[in-house]
């Protein structure tokens, strides 16, 4: 949940898209900007929400990942306290478990601050391109989506 108004950040992003589409087309129907660039400032604004949401989608799966190892870490742990009578190396074990989930959560962890790096800084790259550059970038991610990469 976000600040805004208790909406989820998916919701809050639909909000933020259609609220600035429509003070693109106010702003081009009281003269303040050329019809022809309408097209491409709301592909510039699509494309910047979309890695927006692209990048919270990943930083939530992300979490979720972790939240899933940090889960089964203490089932292993409870499991492994239970056999800790009948193991002479129950702890050694834990111990290395322990350290492979936080390794995992400090690499988890590195790929969501990434994310949120290089995704602001993708935004900022689409935000300033032109028209036919836009076009292009967005060809080129349309294609890559369809291939699963």
């Amino acid at each position: 949940m976000t600040g805004l108004f208790n909406l989820s950040a998916d919701l809050a992003l639909a909000v933020g898209l259609v609220v600035a589409a429509a003070g693109i087309v106010f702003v081009t129907k009281i003269g303040l900007l050329p019809k022809k660039s309408v097209p491409y400032a709301l592909l510039a604004l699509g494309g910047a929400f979309g890695i927006a949401w692209f990048k919270s989608r990943q930083a939530r799966t992300l979490r979720q990942r972790l939240k899933d190892e940090e889960e089964r870490l203490k089932a292993l742990e409870e499991r492994l306290r239970e056999q800790g009578a009948r193991l002479g190396d129950a702890d050694a074990r834990l111990d290395a478990a322990r350290t492979e989930v936080d390794a995992r959560r400090a690499a988890i962890e590195e790929s969501i601050l990434e994310l949120e790096r290089t995704g602001d800084a993708r935004i900022e790259e689409v935000s300033r391109l032109s028209g036919e550059e836009l076009d292009a970038e967005m060809t080129a991610l349309l294609a890559r989506l369809s291939r699963g990469s």
